[in-house]
């Protein structure tokens, strides 16, 4: 009988113990959280915009800076650390046009970083409005920038657009246009040859050539692989034996048919 109450009251001491502990620690955790939300920010606002790898940079570090103190009125000094969510910032950053993602942390000096990821241009379009804008691989559009001009593909749109979205108003061109462009940008011969395309309000496409005829009739983008085929067959076995300044145009527009008008 006397073991048992000894065993009983040392296990109330054990469980007495382990209140207290759990009780102390679960203090010191809130004192630090407490003491951590209530620090504030006072090292130097970092912010990083990573290059791309074909050396396009939409926007240099600087210029991201001066955007992101302008759309927060606010270095981020002195700022409690509880007051501030990086996820919120994030989101803010993110729906910039030209931002692809952002990754904002506080780090040990109290310093806020901001790492941001631009989007890939890949064309510059131009309207008959005057209109001017990018587009990158993911077909989202990004306003011109005034600042620098990142050598892309330029397209001109001979094509109307809606004055308060800006898209096109012929269904399903914009689709066609991304379409073609991403069939250029990832192609070795078509990326170093072609610096334009031309599409006017009947769905009809031209591509202008740095090198040979200053024009490559398309027409439309049905069966576009054969299409680019035999333009590439044309460059490789016509014009080194023809001549590079004999032709001034190629026409594609039908099928298995590759047809030259020579120069006047």
């Amino acid at each position: 009988m006397n073991k048992l109450l000894q065993k009983i009251t040392t296990d109330h001491h054990v469980i007495r113990y382990a209140i207290v502990a759990t009780f102390l620690v679960l203090m010191l955790f809130y004192d630090k959280a407490g003491r951590h939300k209530n620090r504030a920010l006072s090292g130097p606002l970092r912010i990083e915009v990573r290059h791309m790898d074909n050396g396009n940079d939409f926007i240099t570090s600087e210029e991201m800076r001066t955007r992101v103190i302008k759309k927060f009125q606010s270095e981020f000094s002195g700022i409690p650390v509880g007051r501030l969510s990086p996820g919120t910032v994030e989101a803010e950053l993110t729906s910039l046009d030209f931002i692809k993602s952002a990754d904002v942390f506080i780090d040990g000096n109290n310093s806020l970083n901001i790492f941001v990821t631009q989007r890939e241009p890949i064309m510059r379009l131009l309207t008959p409005e005057g209109h001017s804008m990018y587009i990158d691989r993911e077909g989202t559009t990004m306003p011109a920038s005034l600042h620098y001009s990142p050598r892309v593909l330029v397209a001109f749109a001979d094509v109307p657009r809606d004055r308060d979205t800006l898209q096109l108003k012929r269904p399903g061109m914009e689709k066609d246009l991304f379409y073609l462009a991403n069939t250029i940008m990832d192609d070795r011969i078509l990326n170093a040859l072609i610096e334009e395309i031309i599409i006017d309000d009947q769905g009809q496409w031209t591509m202008v050539p740095k090198l040979g005829p200053s024009r490559i009739y398309i027409g439309d983008l049905e069966q576009l692989d054969e299409k680019i085929e035999a333009l590439k067959k044309f460059y490789k076995d016509i014009l080194p034996v023809e001549g590079w300044d004999k032709y001034s145009a190629v026409n594609l527009k039908y099928h298995g048919q590759v047809i030259c008008t020579k120069k006047t």
